[in-house]
């Protein structure tokens, strides 16, 4: 025999259908006297579901599982999306480490930049970087702005080296703190004063 629902289950079924539908899909409401009844979904009855939410351990079980799986399909794709972007960082490092071997500076500096982009804490990137841009940079262009600037990008980017290398990375601290103190030397920036403190490290 078929009696009205209650408000608190009218309210439920309210609640139900604005929650679940657009997880589930679509959702088809029988009305009568006024307040929906009933609420079918493809391949769920709302009977069962208010069931479950007055203490069904049915619904329970379900409840846990639907959590648990929530948050197993979140983790694995905020996990997957880490390990992607490290991909796609030691993918453009070696890609920049192909154009290097290859002389190719400018190819290495895009490769490198990008790796640098999606992996910041990869120190080794930072000093071929620097390198590269070390390379590009013609002496007996001294004084041009666009010459001049690609011996600060080589600087900035030996000192982000320097700071996140050790003696035990491959290249070495020291390598990268050479190679700053060159930077400073009369062929390139001309000056020792900058090169001083650097030296004393």
């Amino acid at each position: 025999m078929w009696r009205p629902p209650s408000k608190r289950r009218h309210l439920a079924t309210v609640a139900l259908a604005k929650v679940a539908a657009p997880i589930i899909g679509h959702a088809r409401v029988e009305v009568a006297g006024g307040l929906e009844t009933k609420l079918y979904f493809p391949a769920l009855r709302l009977e069962r579901v208010l069931q479950g939410l007055t203490g069904g351990i049915l619904m329970r079980k379900r409840s846990s599982a639907a959590y648990l799986a929530l948050v197993m399909g979140l983790g694995v794709a905020l996990a997957g999306c880490g390990y992607i972007g490290e991909v796609r960082a030691m993918k453009a490092f070696k890609d920049g480490n192909k154009a290097y071997g290859a002389s190719d500076w400018r190819a290495a500096v895009e490769k490198y930049e990008e790796a640098s982009r999606l992996d910041p804490n990869n120190a080794a990137i930072f000093f071929y970087l620097a390198n590269s841009y070390d390379n590009m940079y013609r002496p007996a262009r001294k004084g041009e702005p666009a010459n001049d600037e690609l011996m600060m990008k080589a600087v900035e980017n030996y000192k982000l080296a320097s700071e996140k290398l050790t003696e035990d990375t491959v290249p070495k601290r020291s390598l990268a703190l050479d190679f700053l103190v060159a930077a400073y030397g009369p062929d390139k920036l001309a000056d020792p004063t900058q090169a001083e403190p650097v030296v004393k490290r």
